[in-house]
């Protein structure tokens, strides 16, 4: 395989779902919660046996880049992005397939993976996210996750529905995706054990860059604007990437957050009507409806209760 390998860390939590060990400053993902390495950690040490230290890019809060840094000194400064406000996994994928592409090219292999997994098979993770990165580039369009077999009816994981084998490289197998299944009840979940055919979902994705970009342009044409426009309300404020993609600084609004609801936009403004990120937060004073520099409008809902 040609294509360059680039590995993005998702590790944007905020310590929410392990309390009381994570809190705000010390997530989950800055914890040593399996040895003596933080879960980050662990996780860009695995990915070394998949991608050159120089491809694995992590994604995080402003808040945590300092630290991250600290913690991963071999990874270059501009590798560890801050993101100016949480979203979820999509918004996170489009933002870190179009920095990929930037680097990389559309041809480029990107495995999206959490930073708070513990394997301790390494070995085996590394021949299975090669083989998914094999599998990427030999069937163009093609989007590949990682499934693991479920041991038992669990209700906090989601699940893979499998069907029909697809191929083979080296030891790992390829099934063609028939959806996924958020955590089920106890009852679904033991009917997804004893089909077979069921998965626990890893968050583990692989595919070239093309390819993910075309699947938004199908599906969710508001993230694929992440690819066409760097300067995206998604990307203001962000820490770590922009000035690589050659946008003068000096464009970026003091704004956090993301585009007004389609019925308060202002008239003439250029924002995406089906965005789904609904809520500006101006962080410099703005009146409710102003003209930013580069003559596009956006109403600031400070004094209003939202944020």
């Amino acid at each position: 395989m040609n294509q360059p390998i680039y590995a993005v860390v998702m590790a944007g939590g905020r310590g929410e779902r392990f309390w009381p060990k994570s809190r705000n400053a010390r997530p989950k993902q800055l914890l040593k919660l399996t040895g003596d390495l933080t879960m980050i950690e662990e996780t860009v040490s695995r990915i070394k046996d998949v991608a050159d230290v120089n491809h694995i890019l992590v994604i995080t809060n402003q808040e945590y880049v300092e630290v991250i840094r600290q913690l991963l000194p071999e990874l270059p400064e501009g590798n560890i992005i801050g993101e100016p406000a949480g979203r979820d996994t999509g918004p996170c994928a489009a933002l870190a397939a179009a920095l990929v592409k930037e680097r990389g090219g559309g041809d480029a292999v990107m495995l999206l993976l959490p930073a708070d997994h513990a394997i301790h098979r390494r070995r085996e993770l590394a021949e299975v996210l090669r083989d998914a990165a094999t599998m990427a580039t030999e069937r163009p369009g093609c989007l590949v996750t990682v499934g693991v077999p479920p041991t038992g009816p669990e209700t906090a994981y989601g699940y893979i529905h499998c069907g029909e084998e697809s191929g083979r490289i080296g030891l790992t197998r390829f099934y063609r995706g028939l959806g996924f299944k958020e955590k089920p009840d106890l009852e679904r979940a033991r009917a997804f054990v004893e089909a077979g055919c069921y998965r626990w979902n890893s968050g583990m994705f692989i595919w070239q860059v093309n390819s993910l970009e075309e699947a938004f342009r199908r599906h969710a044409p508001e993230l694929k604007e992440l690819f066409d426009d760097p300067l995206h309300p998604y990307t203001e404020g962000l820490i770590g990437a922009l000035p690589r993609l050659g946008h003068p600084t000096e464009r970026l609004a003091a704004i956090e957050g993301m585009v007004p609801d389609a019925g308060e936009m202002p008239e003439g403004c250029r924002f995406h009507p089906r965005c789904p990120y609904a809520t500006v937060r101006c962080r410099a004073g703005h009146p409710p409806l102003t003209d930013l520099p580069d003559g596009r409008q956006v109403r600031c809902f400070r004094g209003e209760g939202r944020a």
